[in-house]
């Protein structure tokens, strides 16, 4: 077990006040793949309901593509913050931005809706 923590905590670069250890690589790479998982079950999922219910392609896909983006974008929020980087500085910057897309959404899924 000793081994496999020391692997785990090895340092592969310092610079400053900032150190990226096997540890980190590992987390980034097990976010990635469980995205990329959670979308293609998303994917499969809504467009196999939307092949049972004959529901408009054009909805679905922009559906899942709002669905999508908005997942890359919490993972990438993580990923950020499992490296080190605040986050909390980004996210007080962008709330003005983040209300004109959630106005933007409403629109996209009121016409999705209708």
């Amino acid at each position: 077990m000793d081994i496999i923590r020391d692997f785990l905590e090895f340092e592969l670069f310092s610079l400053g006040k900032y150190t990226l250890r096997v540890y980190t690589l590992v987390a980034v790479v097990i976010v990635f793949l469980i995205t990329k998982i959670l979308l293609w079950l998303i994917k499969t999922t809504m467009f196999r309901k939307q092949k049972l219910k004959s529901q408009n392609l054009g909805n679905t896909y922009a559906l899942f593509q709002i669905i999508k983006y908005v997942i890359w974008v919490i993972a990438f929020a993580f990923l950020l913050e499992t490296i080190g980087v605040k986050i909390t500085v980004l996210i007080a910057g962008s709330a003005a931005l983040l209300v004109g897309i959630g106005l933007g959404l409403q629109q996209t899924f009121n016409d999705i809706v209708s």
